[in-house]
């Protein structure tokens, strides 16, 4: 994501980059800090010969991230070509390039242009741990200070939606499992849209892609997995679940259990997430946030 409040919620840190009107890139991404009261400071500028920054994925709320430099040149006005895409982990508050490795160097790896997902965690040393899913059906899991590797976990959905545990180990990944059939707009008539089974959310272990529980129903509506949210001490996580209706559901990261499902509140986009303590949950929809307790398994 491009935006994240730091850790102690003073600020946002995010990006801003020149584009025309017609939304192409005239220049790299900026790292900024942003405020509530509409205040920016501009960071110093992250740069790296193979290319300028493209992507950016904040790790932490301390500034550390993992950036691609050099991979979006077909979006820019004039268009360059991108001879060396690299990957890199960074640290945005000093504009400093921490490790970096271009992505033809990583067997196995496709072209930069099918990434599809980033998820990360920091371990209490301060070190980051970030899983990124490619097309087609390649994950590569990059510690700091060791090289990136590809991981034997296969999962085909189109568009990864995953989270890593708080300890890193496990990752909850949603199968985007919807309806099939016709969209029909300006209220023409459709026909009902086919119901579809499968695999709803599924847990793995990170290392070896053993599968530790799945989650599996019918969708009888059109439907979209949304990112989902795992609680602090990794007893928890808020998925969305199709079904008659889109709900979301509250799951055990022990066996996969359905401890809870409710009604999505609102509209438009959704996020989930939990307290700091893990003591309640939250979700936002449209205009709506819900809050509510979460009482201990027993």
């Amino acid at each position: 994501m491009p935006f994240e409040w730091l850790a102690d919620s003073s600020e946002v840190i995010g990006v801003k980059q020149n584009s025309n009107r017609g939304g192409f890139a005239l220049g790299p991404l900026q790292p900024y800090l942003f405020t509530n009261d509409g205040r920016q400071t501009r960071l110093p500028a992250l740069s790296h010969p193979n290319g300028p920054l493209d992507e950016i994925f904040w790790i932490g709320g301390a500034g550390l991230a993992f950036a691609a430099f050099g991979t979006k040149g077909a979006y820019y006005k004039p268009e360059h070509e991108d001879p060396r895409p690299t990957i890199s982990l960074v640290d945005a508050s000093v504009g400093q390039v921490l490790e970096d490795v271009e992505t033809a160097a990583i067997s196995g790896l496709p072209s930069y242009k099918n990434l599809t997902g980033v998820s990360s965690r920091v371990d209490k040393s301060g070190r980051a741990r970030v899983l990124t899913a490619w097309l087609p059906d390649t994950w590569m899991l990059w510690d700091q200070g060791d090289s990136p590797r590809i991981l034997p976990i296969h999962n085909k959905t189109a568009k990864a939606s995953y989270t890593l545990s708080m300890d890193g180990t496990k990752v909850l990944i949603m199968g985007n499992l919807s309806a099939t059939g016709w969209i029909c707009e300006f209220h023409n008539p459709c026909p009902s849209p086919t119901p579809r089974s499968g695999m709803i959310a599924e847990l793995r272990d990170v290392s070896s892609g053993r599968l530790v529980w799945s989650i599996t129903g019918t969708a009888n509506q059109f439907s979209n997995s949304d990112l989902p949210a795992i609680s602090p001490d990794d007893q928890y996580a808020l998925i969305t679940m199709p079904g008659e209706h889109e709900d979301i559901g509250l799951v055990s990261m022990i066996d996969g259990s359905v401890l809870q499902r409710f009604r999505m509140p609102g509209w438009g986009s959704l996020t989930l997430g939990f307290s700091s303590d893990g003591k309640q949950a939250w979700i936002t929809g449209g205009a709506t946030m819900a809050i509510f307790n979460i009482n201990p398994q027993k």
